[in-house]
């Protein structure tokens, strides 16, 4: 006789429970340019099937006569209405009343919505966006309302946005429309552009006047694009007390002025250059003007030789093709006699990671130094040819002598160190030439 099994099988079954028709989600309307009019729904998960029937009125107490033409879009949870279907799409009314039926065999359920029509209505896109004058810092745009919408009850409110070519690619400025007059074709004067010869992406989009401010609310954006006319650089090169460099000869010395580039987004123009536009001696107790011509003028520096040994005041502008810069900058650099002297064993250590370290000796008589600035050059050839790209700095007390810079890879960066009497003097630029032995566990540039 066979033994009986251990275990047996159960053969596993699923049922599913159906429950009579429940509220649905998300009944919302939506019309496309005071056009037409969709309303949908999102009905809830039931495995019995469920048929709807929406009907529509203007009043609470209206029989709701006016049904969805077309069974189809029910069957999809939505319905349409238009100036051509039957019953059509009514503009005029400022409320919807819809009644919405459930149906399935456990029984029916019946909810009422009251939509604000004039809230849900969303514009086609302006027409005929144009640029009708534009300077420098400043543009008048025009555009035409829809044509369906220039007798829209509420009003068709306006927003205008615009972002230059140098602003980050989510960053828009919006522009204020209150000061539009209502009327068909509207006409908007955008000031305080910052940026000469660029680029500028404007944006005007509509809405109805007592929509939300939420962004599917909002028409598509209509789109237009304008250079602003050039103008002069928008500021001066950046200076320091400290940046210059003075070398000695017996009789007479050679001074290199040194300052940053202005952004590129400040150039406002072509042909951008740097000019030095007075040098002024102290001789005596009495500033002279001199006329005075460089040897030589790049991005980043000009040069003079034979130069004194007595005070200069170097005033220096950024130039274009439309002329030079409103502000100008200053370096002073002193007499040999009341200079500080400059920092001494100036060294530079490369880590990984773009980690440089700067360290320096303070002089012998460094009484009269209250800080140093520490230079860097962003380069293609290391000392000791001359700094031709963008020069930075940082400022630091007195008592520090040794200072970590950290800065973008794959570059070649000069260094130097000037020691500041205030603001008033400095040693100017000594320039760091001196690597530091491969015995010392460290890498250098």
């Amino acid at each position: 006789m066979t033994a009986p099994n251990e275990f047996e099988g159960v053969c596993l079954n699923y049922v599913f429970v159906g429950t009579k028709p429940q509220a649905v989600q998300n009944f919302s309307c939506i019309s496309y340019n005071w056009e037409n009019l969709k309303c949908s729904w999102v009905p809830v998960k039931n495995p019995i099937r469920t048929e709807y029937h929406i009907a529509f009125s203007f009043t609470k107490r209206q029989r709701y006569a006016f049904k969805c033409h077309n069974k189809s879009d029910i069957e999809d949870n939505f319905c349409h209405w238009s100036l051509e279907t039957n019953p059509s799409y009514r503009l005029p009314y400022e409320n919807y009343y819809f009644q919405l039926t459930g149906v399935s065999k456990f029984g029916s359920l019946v909810r009422n919505y009251k939509i604000n029509h004039f809230a849900v209505v969303v514009p086609r896109k302006p027409e005929n966006l144009s640029s009708v004058n534009f300077t420098s810092s400043s543009l008048t745009i025009s555009w035409v309302i829809p044509s369906h919408l220039r007798f829209f009850p509420p009003g068709i409110k306006d927003k205008v946005i615009y972002q230059s070519k140098w602003d980050p690619p989510n960053y828009w400025k919006e522009v204020n429309t209150s000061v539009i007059k209502e009327s068909e074709r509207r006409v908007l004067n955008i000031t305080g552009l910052k940026y000469g010869n660029t680029i500028y992406d404007i944006r005007v989009l509509l809405k109805s006047e007592i929509a939300e401010d939420e962004e599917k609310w909002w028409s598509e954006p209509a789109t237009i694009t304008f250079r602003t006319k050039p103008a002069v650089p928008g500021m001066s090169p950046k200076t320091d007390v400290g940046s210059f460099e003075s070398k000695a000869q017996e009789t007479f010395r050679n001074i290199y002025i040194y300052w940053q580039q202005i952004p590129q987004y400040e150039e406002n123009g072509e042909d951008l250059e740097y000019k030095i536009l007075r040098i002024e001696e102290l001789v005596g107790s009495k500033w002279i003007e001199r006329n005075v011509w460089p040897s030589a003028v790049t991005k980043t520096y000009a040069f003079f030789t034979m130069m004194s040994f007595n005070r200069y005041n170097f005033t220096i502008a950024a130039s274009n093709k439309e002329g030079i810069s409103r502000e100008t900058s200053h370096v002073v650099v002193p007499s040999i006699h009341q200079s500080p002297e400059k920092p001494v064993f100036l060294k530079k250590i490369a880590y990984e990671h773009d980690v440089y370290e700067l360290s320096w000796n303070a002089p012998p008589r460094s009484y009269n130094i209250t800080s140093y600035t520490i230079f860097w050059c962003d380069d293609k050839i290391n000392r000791p040819c001359q700094c031709n790209g963008f020069l930075d700095w940082t400022r630091v007390s007195s008592d520090i002598t040794k200072k970590n810079i950290t800065l973008p890879a794959n570059k070649i960066f000069q260094f130097g160190i000037s020691a500041n009497h205030y603001n008033l003097s400095s040693s100017g630029i000594h320039w760091v030439d001196c690597p530091v032995l491969p015995d010392q566990g460290k890498h250098f540039k």
